[in-house]
């Protein structure tokens, strides 16, 4: 898991694992308009379906804190796909209603659904429930050329629950301006709008070899991790490596590890059959996090060209191997290590060529490395007390 599925379970396994809460999980029934109870059983029963429905939408559930029951990871995806996940179940959804003072913690939002949007309204306004909004980043309201298909659902989500929430948590500095600046704009009253920062620890992981067979026979790769889409900015990787090839010099082969998304076919049609290039590029599109382990700890150095972000979790990973990176200086990135990672400008090969070529020097490299030993590591543990902070949970 990336990005917000890491966010979502990392949390939700933590308030799970605390016995003494009152609580639940439960997601959005967009067939029924109303909000279900999802059971750990559930969650159990289709640990073999699970895998396969990550990589077809996204995760949909909000978490009610805290709560007791263990984390159940359902996909939004299709709906088909949901439906036919739970019509093999013998167990059946149970609507749920929210009783007087509740709180919500909302780690995501089905924010293209009207019907959700009033569910929230009528239960902070008829149950008094207080509500808990992560704002992972304003990605489809700041640069809606990268995703333009949930900008007006966000927009909608955002003028009408932003305003009513008890308090928004911001996955970082940036992500906060961002969404001050908005609500400023379009002159809607902003909650207090409270700052965590993600852990960047895998739990219970036994690094493992991806069985790429390109692994068998090479030492030296550069590592990229995250989903293949648009912002991502992978295109910018596929113009360094024909620059540097134009000038005669040799860069590391490059693997890229992440699911393929949207905006990006004529993108991935270039780097794999381009004859030039396409053997630079290793794509490992299902690596788990025991191959994510190994990757880091395996690789000369991490690259993160991305246009766009609310965090950036895996430059943070990157830092947590003491594995140096290097990446885009836009949006939240720069907060994450400071000076202990090398910045370029997203839109210039010329910036990305001559800071590979300078991180591909061993030398250079090892001196990086110590650098990194300055690193303080943040566990998701410490995010997941942020968290019980903010909402006041002891």
């Amino acid at each position: 898991m990336t990005g917000i599925p890491r966010v979502m379970y990392e949390l939700s396994s933590r308030f799970a694992a605390i016995n003494h809460f009152n609580s639940e999980y439960i997601v959005w029934n967009e067939d029924r308009k109303g909000f279900d109870t999802i059971t750990y059983e559930m969650y159990t029963a289709h640990q073999s379906l699970k895998n396969n429905l990550r990589t077809k939408g996204r995760l949909s559930w909000h978490a009610k804190a805290a709560f007791q029951k263990s984390p159940v990871l359902l996909r939004r995806a299709i709906r088909k796909a949901k439906r036919t996940v739970l019509a093999s179940s013998d167990t059946t959804l149970n609507p749920f209603e929210f009783q007087n003072k509740d709180k919500l913690l909302v780690v995501w939002g089905e924010w293209d659904s009207q019907y959700y949007r009033k569910a929230l309204i009528n239960a902070i306004q008829v149950s008094e429930v207080s509500l808990y909004q992560v704002a992972h980043d304003m990605l489809p309201l700041i640069t809606p050329q990268y995703s333009s298909h949930s900008t007006e659902g966000l927009r909608s989500y955002v003028k009408e629950i932003y305003p009513i929430c008890a308090s928004i948590i911001s996955v970082s500095e940036n992500t906060k301006r961002d969404v001050i600046a908005w609500m400023h704009d379009m002159s809607l009253p902003c909650p207090p709008v409270k700052v965590i920062r993600l852990g960047e620890n895998f739990d219970s992981v036994t690094s493992r070899q991806p069985s790429d067979a390109f692994f068998e026979l090479n030492s030296k790769f550069i590592l990229c991790v995250g989903t293949i889409e648009a912002r991502k900015n992978h295109l910018l990787l596929y113009y360094t490596y024909k620059l540097a090839l134009s000038r005669g010099k040799s860069l590391p082969t490059l693997v890229i590890a992440g699911r393929r998304g949207w905006l990006t076919d004529n993108v991935y049609d270039l780097m794999t059959s381009d004859p030039e290039t396409k053997e630079y590029f290793i794509f490992l599109h299902h690596a788990d996090d025991n191959e994510l382990s190994w990757l880091y700890q395996h690789c000369m150095f991490t690259i993160y060209p991305s246009h766009y972000e609310g965090w950036g979790l895996p430059v943070a990973e990157s830092m947590y191997y003491q594995t140096p990176c290097i990446a885009s200086q836009a949006s939240s990135i720069p907060e994450i290590a400071g000076d202990l990672v090398s910045y370029f400008d997203p839109s210039s090969s010329e910036e990305c060529l001559r800071t590979m070529l300078k991180y591909s020097d061993p030398s250079f490299l090892e001196s990086q490395r110590k650098k990194l030993k300055a690193y303080k590591n943040t566990t998701w543990d410490q995010t997941f007390d942020r968290v019980k902070q903010i909402m006041e949970i002891h």
